[in-house]
């Protein structure tokens, strides 16, 4: 389950208790949460970017100074095991990035003048991911000793960001943003339908934008997510 803000209360429903009765079933057996990252995990997270990525990224201290204005913004994922000694009840198996931006920003995003690659501090709103609606996905992945070790991992995380998503979605219409480096990037935008912000520039060098209507992504009768 996905942990936006300890001080808020997580309003539980009919597809989610049925999500947590089948979360055994759909993944094996294994246990995942997604939490946000501390400013002390930026680093190793930083390496796995660029074992990932390459080295063409958001400036490391920006992230961290963005990620201090707003805790919700980098998230690893983890898998829980049962085990006394809280050091060795959780593992990291990926990530996901997603960042509220500024009207100003979002703006050259359009042009496609700017992308994740520029994103400052100054650009991010610092409140609440809840009160915002326009939002730029920046990277989501499992850690590269992972990569290609068990595909679990990857639907653990893709499981973990669409539940981010959707709870973003249930109360709000929703704009996403998004510039895929990779060729799972590229699936991703394929898959949800994104649109190139500039229908003449190359798919790699483009921002690509999803417009959701609130409550696009719901639960099916299975209890998984439609989006």
């Amino acid at each position: 389950m996905i942990i936006f803000d300890l001080t808020r209360k997580y309003i539980i429903d009919s597809a989610l208790v049925k999500r947590i009765k089948d979360f055994k079933r759909e993944l094996k057996g294994y246990r995942f949460l997604a939490r946000p990252a501390n400013i002390s995990e930026i680093d190793f997270l930083y390496s796995e970017f660029q074992k990932i990525f390459g080295n063409d990224l958001l400036n490391k201290t920006e992230l961290k100074k963005i990620q201090n204005k707003n805790k919700h913004c980098v998230w690893l994922v983890c898998q829980e095991f049962k085990n006394r000694d809280i050091s060795k009840r959780y593992k990291v198996i990926g990530f996901f990035e997603i960042f509220p931006v500024r009207k100003a920003y979002e703006k050259k995003l359009i042009l496609n003048d700017e992308d994740g690659r520029t994103l400052r501090h100054k650009d991010v709103n610092g409140s609440s991911l809840h009160t915002q609606t326009k939002f730029y996905l920046g990277s989501i992945g499992v850690i590269h000793e992972l990569n290609n070790t068990n595909n679990i991992f990857k639907a653990a995380v893709l499981k973990e960001f669409k539940e981010f998503i959707y709870n973003l979605n249930k109360d709000n219409p929703i704009t996403l943003y998004a510039r895929p480096v990779t060729q799972d990037g590229k699936r991703l935008i394929d898959r949800y339908h994104f649109k190139k912000t500039d229908t003449s520039c190359l798919t790699y060098d483009c921002v690509w934008v999803l417009d959701l209507k609130k409550e696009t992504i719901k639960y099916r009768e299975d209890g998984t997510l439609e989006f």
